[in-house]
């Protein structure tokens, strides 16, 4: 009788592992679609780790912390990179381009 019953709990816990796999590799999917991590958004945005914490720190957008990484919405970055932060902060880098040549 108990090994019928350790033989059924042994088949669930195996259909749970395989579901939280499905699970979790869906997640990774999506997060890669519609998320970037930090080093694509400072690419992205054309501005360095300092400057990237500087508009962390001033919450100009959402991000997501997962464990040591940080994640911010694809969507949430373009609408930044109309604001006026970022458009000034991008002014200051040509004017400062044009006087060091």
């Amino acid at each position: 009788m108990e090994d019928i019953v350790l033989d059924k709990m042994e088949r669930y816990f195996g259909k749970m592992s395989s579901l939280l796999n499905d699970v979790n590799r869906f997640k990774k999917i999506r997060i890669a679609k519609d998320y970037m991590r930090s080093e694509e958004a400072m690419k992205y945005l054309n501005i360095c780790k300092r400057t990237w914490q500087t508009y962390r720190n001033k919450n100009y957008f959402k991000f997501y912390k997962i464990g040591h990484l940080i994640y911010v919405k694809n969507e949430d970055l373009d609408e930044f990179k109309k604001s006026k932060h970022y458009l000034k902060q991008q002014t200051k880098k040509l004017h400062t381009k044009k006087k060091n040549k």
